[in-house]
This record gives C-alpha cells, structure tokens and sequence, in this order.
C-alpha cells in the first residue's frame, strides 16, 4: 500500500525547514477501520519517521479523525506540526487540539480553515495560497497572524517565478517544488570548475577504469581525499577495518562502488551553488531507480539505473539545458537517450520517483503496473532510499548538506 509523500518546507535563506507528509486517503481510511499504527503499513513494509525525517520537521496531513486517536509513540511532539481545519471537526475535536498541544505538539492551520479568534490561540503556522487575496487583504490577514504569533507558510510555489512573487510578500517559510525548476537555462560554456569535475566522470566511465589514474586525482585533491575517508569508513560501508590509504580505499570499493561515490561526490561539488534539497532529492532517485532495476524483468543494470537518477537534475543543478549538458557528460548512451527523451523502462523508473515527491498517487499507480511490481515493493523502495540517502549526506564538510535547521 502507498502510504506518504513528502515535500520540503523552506526557510527565507533556502534551507529546509520541515517536510511536509502527505498520507495517501486509501491508508488513512484504513486507520481509521483498523486502527492501525500511523507509522507502520502492511507487514512487508515498517516505517519509522526519524529515518525519513532525519531530524527535520514534518508536518503531517491527516484527518481531524485520526488525531482523535491514541498517537503512535514514535511521533515525537517537538518534531511535529500537524496540519488541522476546524471545518467539520468531530465532537470534542477542540479540547483534543488542547490536550496535544499541553504535549508540545504544534498546529499548521490548512488553507481553508476559519482563522477565528479561539483557533488562533492554538496554531502556530497557517498555510497561505499566494493569489488567495489581493494585497490589502493579504496584509490584514498577516497583521491579524502576527498579533497571535502564528508565521505563515506560502504553499503550492511550484516555479521560480512564483516563489519570487512569494518573497516579495515575505513569507515566514516556503513550501513546494519551485527548487526543481530553473528560470533561465544559459548556453553559455561551464565554469572550469564545473568541468573539471566532468572530466573526472568521463574517467570513471571509461570503458577500462584507471585505478592509478583515479588515485593520482584524490592525492592531488584533498576535499576528495577527504570525502572518500568519511565515505569508505561509514560503517554502511566498512564494518569491519579503518582504511587510512587511497590506494586502499579504492580497491575496497571495487570498480561499482567507486563510480557511484565519485558520481555522488561529483554532483555534490557541480551543486555547491543551491539548496542542498536538489543534491537530497536526485541521491534519492538514484537509489530508489537502482533498487526498482533489480526487481524489474528483465533486469537493467543497477549501476546505469543508479546514475540515471543522480544525474536526472543535473540541468537544473546546471542551469543549463539537458541536451547541452548530455553533450558534455560523459555518460552511458542508455542514460543520455533517457534524460533526452524521456521514455523508456529507465524512465519509468524516475516518473514514479516523481510521483513520491508530488504527491500523484496516479502517477505512481501507473508506472507501478507497467514496472509489474507491487505497491508494498514500490513503497518499500522508497522508504529505502529516502534512509540511504539521509545517510549519504553527513555534513561532514561544506561539500555536503548541512542539517542543521533554523527555528
């Protein structure tokens, strides 16, 4: 069963605030039938919210019914906004609301709750539609929302252009996909920066990987040297031996591992610029293609999978245009025709990826039947990647996301 979508909530300085968790309607009836745990699915599936939240707010959408309910007790109140409406609330609704918020738990009012007086007192964020009133109206209704200290959430801010208009309104924070659109793409030549780390992708995917070589760069490079250390002694990677040379490292690896880290550490630098919620949404992507690659028939190569999905952003990360950038890359022709064309069994792959980040339950339904895989395979998949890669992104330097979050 499909059970969350998440999408991140940004602060004013583009750091990620919250994610906000969408639970698919078929599931919370299904609590609300069974009285099942909020955390857990069907068996073959177990979630724990700190995995997938990996020390950021959530704010959960659920039904005012269900926050009736005894609350899972991995749902931690400090950590949690859920997202009410007074409308058609069922009896004692409010003095629950009371009782939660006596736990420390804190309220996101939705866009279409009355913000009366009595409910004002208990919320402390409210959901805004940017064109949902016209200035003056919109100031009023954000004096009225500062006199009770309630900040504001602009919502649906799908595009750069829209998120503009937002801060010129100055919003509290920012919600929506907006980060994985790019207004101006430059046909200009890249940075040397940014091309040096092309050239070293060109080198892991050469048809005969130059061990020597590669080891030659990370000698030369201490950010590099650096990165791999951490990465190679993560005990997911290495339980059972400290490794202290490059040498080493690289031949522990072995030639799979090796790519994907210098992928994965490549797109971190080519990303230094942005948020770092586009480098956290295309590590997801990545392992959540490579682990659907396994399981489809007949199987594609998990390696091509992996790196389709790393690199499926890489025009946005660029700000250049896909065709521009597949001429650059060095990567497998399997992966360029599908960042180019955009079909194929590659991309079904990513447009169910897709569909976990907006939301579009369809969208992954479809995409789910022509896979052939089942909705607890598919939930499953992501719920994986979204714990490897809030593993990859130990802020151990300004090369990786930092976590830390404003309050």
């Amino acid at each position: 069963m499909i059970v969350f979508a998440r999408e991140p909530v940004f602060t004013p300085t583009g750091r990620v605030f919250a994610y906000q968790i969408n639970i698919s309607k078929d599931y919370q009836d299904s609590l609300l039938q069974r009285h099942e745990d909020i955390t857990s699915t069907d068996r073959a599936v177990h979630i724990k919210w700190s995995d997938l939240l990996d020390g950021f707010v959530s704010i959960l959408n659920v039904s005012n019914d269900i926050l009736m309910q005894e609350l899972p007790a991995d749902i931690i109140p400090e950590d949690t906004l859920f997202e009410i409406s007074n409308t058609t609330s069922p009896p004692g609704f409010f003095d629950r609301l009371i009782t939660l918020k006596s736990k420390g738990y804190r309220f996101v009012a939705s866009q279409t709750a009355e913000l009366n007086e009595e409910f004002l007192q208990l919320v402390d964020f409210a959901k805004l539609k940017l064109n949902s009133a016209d200035e003056a109206q919109f100031q009023n209704l954000k004096s009225q929302l500062e006199k009770y200290r309630v900040k504001t959430i602009a919502v649906d801010i799908d595009n750069l252009d829209q998120y503009e208009m937002a801060t010129k309104k100055a919003y509290d924070y920012y919600q929506g996909l907006f980060f994985l659109d790019t207004k101006t793409k430059s046909s200009d030549e890249l940075p040397s920066n940014k091309l040096a780390v092309l050239r070293l992708l060109a080198e892991i995917n050469s048809d005969e990987l130059n061990v020597r070589k590669l080891e030659k760069v990370f000698e030369q490079d201490a950010t590099l040297s650096y990165l791999l250390f951490r990465y190679i002694n993560n005990p997911l990677v290495n339980k059972y031996q400290e490794i202290t040379s490059i040498r080493h490292a690289l031949s522990y690896l072995g030639e799979v591992m090796i790519k994907k880290f210098i992928a994965i550490v490549s797109l971190t630098q080519m990303n230094a610029d942005n948020t770092p919620e586009l480098l956290q949404v295309s590590l997801v992507r990545a392992k959540f293609c490579e682990l659907i690659s396994m399981k489809m028939r007949p199987n594609i190569d998990p390696t091509i999978a992996f790196l389709m999905g790393l690199f499926s952003l890489i025009d946005v990360i660029l700000a250049r245009q896909m065709s521009f950038l597949m001429e650059k890359v060095a990567l497998p022709q399997e992966i360029k025709q599908t960042l180019l064309k955009r079909e194929g069994s590659l991309y079904l792959m990513l447009r169910a990826s897709r569909g976990f980040e907006s939301a579009h339950w369809d969208t992954i339904l479809i995409a789910m039947k022509e896979m052939e895989i089942t909705k607890d395979e598919i939930h499953g998949y992501y719920v994986q990647a979204i714990r490897w890669a809030n593993e990859c992104s130990v802020p151990a330097s300004s090369d990786y996301p930092v976590k830390s979050v404003d309050r």
